[in-house]
């Protein structure tokens, strides 16, 4: 869907969001950009403030960049949202819509190699360090790295030729929201959603 906006000079922020907007949850997290729920034409710093009517359905974080919201348990609830535009001009917008939690699921890992056992990726969500542990038949060259939602890398480690894996890595320095481990094991992507608080 592409938006068109006539540009003012000193322009406040602009709801995107449709009214009756519905967002569900399968028990996976989500991320949602700043950018697709507010038009912020002079691009001056948004300061971002989510409420969730029932924190006890889904938990949101909210970053300058975008929100990240955790299914808790089965229900529906309303997220409002507002942009206040912090300077030149301050200005605001609000957004809301209803999350819908269908299901809880476990948090997704895609591609498990035959012969890999014991895969944990914990505390999640984390505020800093997080563990990585896993066992293979054999040993196995692996690659770690972590990346945006945009598929930007952050963070990358070489860790070798290892048959059983139990790594710590860094989670301290980066904005809360929706991060992507991602595992190469012989060649072989094993991906991984984070949430960092």
């Amino acid at each position: 869907v592409t938006h068109t906006f006539p540009v003012y000079i000193n322009a406040a922020p602009e709801a995107l969001t449709p009214a009756n907007h519905r967002l569900e949850l399968d028990g996976l997290d989500k991320g949602v950009f700043i950018r697709d729920l507010f038009y912020n034409p002079d691009n001056w710093p948004l300061d971002v403030q989510a409420v969730v009517a029932d924190p006890s359905i889904v938990q949101v974080i909210a970053s300058s960049a975008n929100l990240v919201l955790t299914a808790k348990k089965v229900g529906v609830t309303q997220v409002t949202v507002t942009g206040t535009e912090q300077a030149p001009l301050v200005g605001s917008a609000e957004v809301s819509f209803t999350v819908v939690v269908e299901d809880l699921l476990p948090p997704p890992v895609t591609g498990l190699p035959e012969g890999m056992t014991g895969f944990k990726v914990y505390p999640v969500p984390t505020q800093d360090m997080l563990n990585v542990e896993f066992t293979l038949e054999r040993p196995q060259p692996i690659t770690l790295r972590v990346t945006d939602l945009l598929g930007r890398t952050v963070h990358e480690e070489d860790l070798g030729w290892q048959s059983q894996l139990h790594h710590q890595v860094s989670m301290g320095n980066l904005k809360a929201g929706l991060w992507l481990l991602t595992l190469e094991v012989d060649g072989l992507p094993i991906s991984y959603q984070v949430l960092k608080q």
